[in-house]
């Protein structure tokens, strides 16, 4: 089994309220920990080795959104980068 470790040094959150940024962060580790899970992400991951960044791009987001679903689909946007 292979290991993956990610490390967000800073996420930077430009235009969001201060208070949802726990939130945010919350939806974004959940679901990454959900998608990293997946053999053919994690398989990539070994392949890319020690990346310092994985460009990921715009990320569309719904409106009104709520903060937690921000994270999460920032976080299948970056899966989605991963895979591709």
């Amino acid at each position: 089994m292979k290991r993956v470790v990610v490390h967000i040094d800073r996420l930077v959150l430009k235009g969001f309220r201060h208070e949802d940024r726990h939130a945010v962060a919350a939806g974004l580790h959940a679901e990454l920990t959900r998608l990293l899970a997946d053999p053919v992400t994690v398989e990539r991951l070994a392949n890319i080795g020690n990346a310092t960044r994985v460009p990921v791009g715009n990320v569309p987001l719904e409106h009104g959104a709520k903060p937690q679903s921000i994270g999460t689909q920032t976080a299948q946007a970056i899966a989605r980068s991963i895979k591709s």
